[in-house]
């Protein structure tokens, strides 16, 4: 008995919050509202944004990943990483080849030394 005249209690307090809350927002105009509510669920709207992002990323990813390589060259022991004075060795290749870079993967790493 006791406990449900405590549940009555906390629903009559809980509606006149409502209430109350309700007629607060009626006050406001559209633009009120919207910075009320974007203050309110200011960290739920950031961790969807950054949640669509990374998964557009990753998407992404698998997608390129999904391609076929072409070439995968190591070159070791080279200074071309360094040779900024032309477009690189890849463009190069990809010219001289007429490969399709949307069609297939093609790598070139020259960072590896003894």
């Amino acid at each position: 008995m006791v406990i449900s005249y405590l549940k009555g209690i906390i629903m009559t307090v809980d509606q006149e919050i409502r209430k109350e809350q309700k007629e607060y927002m009626s006050r406001m105009t559209k633009k009120e509202k919207l910075f009320y509510l974007a203050s309110y669920y200011k960290w739920y709207v950031i961790g969807i944004i950054v949640l669509i992002v990374f998964s557009i990323i990753i998407i992404s990813d698998v997608i390129k990943g999904m391609r076929p390589t072409y070439l995968y060259a190591v070159l070791s022991n080279t200074y071309l990483m360094n040779d900024i004075s032309d477009e690189g060795i890849e463009e190069d290749f990809i010219r001289y080849t007429g490969l399709d870079t949307d069609k297939y993967q093609l790598s070139f790493d020259m960072s590896l030394s003894f």
